[in-house]
């Protein structure tokens, strides 16, 4: 009986704070900053070309998780729409490769692109949101003595890909200007590829992935001013 006692009053004052209306005016136009932190989870990819070699049906790049970062920098149009260009980085250790028998490899995305974001305009202390992007992302691959058949790689190498989101939140307004809360993203670009600088008896210089999707959560922290 105590037990559900205590959980009726934290909830009960945790719904209490969430709706009451913040004591100073509710965020209107303005710019704002935000940055967030939190863990990425990069679906399996196909291992579409590795330097001409010949590769196994179906053949995969599986990723562990890891980390990310971003920050944003926009303008509310109004106290609910804004715009905001955002950039960051995303890290992904490869865990396997089909066919690959030796070495370590890293994959990341440093993405730049411009956000649409639809939030909740009443002025209660808890504001649900959603939005998406477009834009380009740097894909980079950095591998230490990746092998597969008779083929090495290793190095780091870049290139460029369009890349798009979409994401949903929550925020809880600590005052008129800043703001904490949690939010999902779903990332994803167009298929990868890199040339070699420098190739040795391969049969192609071209190293290739699928098409790239991700999802992460973040915690966030906005100011606005």
């Amino acid at each position: 009986m105590k037990t559900r006692l205590s959980t009726l009053v934290v909830s009960a004052v945790f719904l209490s704070l969430s709706l009451t209306p913040i004591a100073v005016s509710a965020q209107g136009t303005g710019f704002y900053l935000r940055g967030d932190a939190g863990g990425v989870w990069t679906m399996d990819a196909d291992l579409e070309e590795f330097f001409g070699e010949p590769l196994s049906g179906g053949a995969k790049v599986e990723f562990d998780a890891g980390p990310r970062f971003a920050i944003a920098a926009g303008y509310n149009v109004t106290d609910w729409f804004s715009v905001e260009g955002q950039t960051g980085f995303m890290i992904n250790e490869i865990d396997t490769m089909t066919d690959a028998t030796d070495g370590e490899a890293f994959f990341s995305n440093v993405p730049l692109l411009l956000n649409a974001r639809v939030q909740c305009p009443a002025e209660c202390r808890l504001v649900p949101y959603i939005g998406g992007g477009v834009g380009m992302s740097a894909a980079v691959i950095d591998a230490d003595d990746v092998v597969i058949g008779g083929t090495r790689m290793d190095g780091a190498e870049s290139t460029v890909v369009f890349a798009y989101q979409a994401f949903g939140g929550l925020r809880l307004r600590i005052n008129e200007r800043m703001s904490v809360g949690v939010e999902y993203r779903y990332f994803g670009t167009t298929e990868p590829e890199w040339e070699a600088e420098s190739t040795f008896g391969t049969a192609d210089d071209e190293l290739r992935f699928g098409r790239i999707q991700s999802h992460s959560v973040s915690v966030i922290f906005e100011f606005s001013f």
